[in-house]
């Protein structure tokens, strides 16, 4: 038995930098390798989930959750993200017109879950499954094209004295679009990534008893999410039917 949930979400943009790799050699495991060059200049434009609000039940049923996510990663060489909030590990991106090139776009995996305070105070951790075999969830594929942004919109530029500061776009998503539209950026279709994004998916309670004197856990009640537009606008760039065909 499950229930289905709708849900609104919020994000705000965060842009990640490639670096150089010029020197490092990537061996993948058909044994084939690449030789890295300079990506310090790549950069990629990430959604960054801020908030999601659980809506349920109708009438004197009716209830609204609010979960909010923190974000306080510290990275380390060992290529994985560790904190008492959540733990990530590093997706690599290939520039798909130039394979020397690549960016490490963190992943979230594990998040810490809070909620009340004093004695009503109750915490736990949300795992996520990102791998192909989880056929709990349902995916849809949203393909992302390649847009300037005026320097007159961005912040943190490059000065006498920061030469090497990295350009942020807008954090807020309406801002961030519409500072597009302001630019008069044209679509560049030969650049695009496409973007798997999670239509549906479910969490499970754990069931706690006992068998033949022993105690077991099994699986309980499991609760079903379908995510909504409203509240953010990144969420109504519509999915690609194809993935495979090419952009037209």
């Amino acid at each position: 038995m499950a229930d289905t949930f709708s849900t609104l979400r919020y994000s705000h943009i965060e842009r990640v930098y490639g670096k150089n790799n010029t020197g490092v050699t990537l061996e993948f495991d058909d044994g084939t390798t690449i030789e890295g060059t300079d990506c310090s200049q790549c950069w990629i434009d990430t959604a960054a989930l801020d908030q999601i609000v659980t809506i349920s039940g109708s009438g004197p049923q009716y209830q609204t959750t609010v979960w909010r996510f923190l974000y306080t990663e510290q990275s380390d060489d060992t290529g994985e993200l560790n904190n008492t909030v959540r733990m990530g590990y590093w997706k690599r991106i290939f520039n798909p017109s130039d394979k020397t090139q690549w960016i490490d776009v963190p992943i979230t995996f594990r998040v810490l879950i809070e909620w009340s305070s004093g004695f009503r105070w109750q915490s736990m951790m949300w795992q996520f499954d990102n791998t192909a075999q989880n056929t709990i969830r349902n995916t849809g594929v949203r393909r992302v094209y390649h847009y300037d942004i005026d320097d007159q919109y961005m912040t943190n530029l490059p000065t006498e004295d920061a030469p090497n500061a990295k350009p942020r776009p807008p954090r807020d998503p309406a801002t961030y679009i519409q500072a597009i539209i302001d630019t008069g950026s044209v679509i560049e279709k030969g650049q695009y990534l496409d973007v798997e994004v999670v239509t549906r998916w479910a969490t499970f309670g754990e069931a706690r008893g006992e068998w033949h004197g022993k105690e077991v856990y099994t699986q309980g009640q499991g609760t079903y999410y379908v995510p909504g537009h409203s509240g953010d606008p990144l969420m109504n760039v519509p999915l690609v039917p194809d993935p495979n065909q090419p952009p037209g």
